[in-house]
């Protein structure tokens, strides 16, 4: 699942994630970008793993396991209090490709993770796309 963060002030996405994630999202340059990062509770343990996509200036989408999806909106506007932020969930699939060279990638995210993962896209697979999976090459939809 995908869940967006806006700014309806300045940068309030970009504090509220600065604050919640473990690793430096001001280091997501360019407006498209993607990080690896957790979100830990108060005793130090991760509740969650998420890829953070910065998609553009005041705007960052964030994957969440479909499963916790209702539980990392909870946990997250237990911070949002005071924040501008708007957060909500985007009914976009997320998929893999893993095509080396084709420039089906563009517009994909380069997985951060390990850049051997292939490319993470957010929203329905182009047709393109579709037709290589009856040609043997890998597409798999993430959860």
């Amino acid at each position: 699942a995908v869940v967006s963060t806006q700014s309806t002030g300045k940068i309030e996405s970009l504090k509220l994630l600065q604050g919640l994630f473990t690793n430096d999202i001001t280091s997501l340059s360019g407006t498209h970008s993607a990080m690896y990062t957790h979100l830990l509770n108060v005793r130090g343990r991760i509740m969650f793993d998420n890829i953070v996509y910065r998609h553009n200036n005041d705007t960052y989408l964030i994957e969440v396991d479909t499963s916790l999806v209702s539980k990392f909106l909870k946990f997250v506007s237990m911070y949002n209090i005071r924040s501008k932020a708007k957060i909500a969930i985007r009914d976009e699939p997320v998929y893999a490709s893993f095509i080396p060279g084709s420039s089906l990638l563009d517009g994909g995210y380069v997985d951060p993770r390990l850049p051997l993962l292939g490319c993470r896209h957010i929203g329905a697979p182009p047709e393109e796309l579709l037709l290589l999976v009856f040609q043997n090459t890998i597409v798999t939809e993430c959860l």
